[in-house]
């Protein structure tokens, strides 16, 4: 898919911010909330952390 500079800048920033909601969901909602660290915790955190890499390594693609 050939995209222009501001197509890929907007994409580049949807996936930037699609990864700081996953960390919101998986990392600063929990400690706000007050979760004790469990097996749901672990996998909140572990989840969000994979799905944070992964939107940004799109995001970082399309800076290019």
């Amino acid at each position: 898919m050939n995209l222009n500079i501001g197509q890929r800048q907007t994409m580049a920033d949807f996936y930037t911010n699609f990864a700081v909601a996953w960390i919101t969901f998986g990392l600063v909602s929990p400690i706000f909330i007050g979760m004790k660290p469990s097996i749901e915790f672990i996998s909140k955190l572990t989840l969000s952390l994979f799905a944070t890499i992964f939107s940004l390594s799109f995001a970082l693609k399309y800076r290019k």
